[in-house]
């Protein structure tokens, strides 16, 4: 039988742990139980696979969404160019914000919102920016999604 003191320190013990962690070691090892590697790497990978089920999982694993990759892409840049909704929404839902951290404008300043635009994919522009995404920001030459989207008779 354990005493007063043994069970006040092990629930202080308990209480010091943060539940995020716990919550970390659970995606991390469904992780592994499924034979992917919790690197960036193979995080991006299942981006661009559209796999939304194992981008939650490596989110909820800790992952920082923000990395790029060798083209300087991060994980909302390759949803976009992909066009693969589920992540998409998958990395929105986990809290992945369509900011400059996790989607820097790229070349010629070209924003996220215009990438989605440039896509044909009015679902994926509806969810940039109902997710916060900053729509009327221009490109280097002063031309907003908006204007391209009319330009382009999206």
């Amino acid at each position: 039988m354990k005493t007063p003191l043994a069970v006040l320190a092990s629930a202080v013990l308990f209480l010091a742990v943060p539940p995020a962690r716990c919550d970390q070691a659970s995606a991390r090892e469904a992780l592994a139980k499924e034979g992917i590697a919790f690197t960036q790497e193979a995080f991006l990978q299942k981006v661009a696979e559209g796999d939304a089920a194992h981008v939650t999982l490596f989110l909820e694993a800790g992952i920082d969404p923000s990395v790029p990759n060798s083209a300087k892409r991060t994980a909302l840049w390759i949803a976009v160019e992909r066009k693969q909704s589920a992540a998409l929404k998958a990395l929105l839902a986990g809290g992945v914000a369509p900011n400059g951290k996790n989607a820097p404008p790229m070349e010629a300043n070209k924003t996220i919102v215009f990438e989605a635009v440039d896509s044909g994919d009015a679902g994926l522009v509806r969810t940039l920016v109902e997710a916060g995404a900053d729509a009327k920001m221009a490109n280097e030459y002063g031309v907003p999604p908006l204007a391209e989207a009319a330009r382009t008779g999206d």
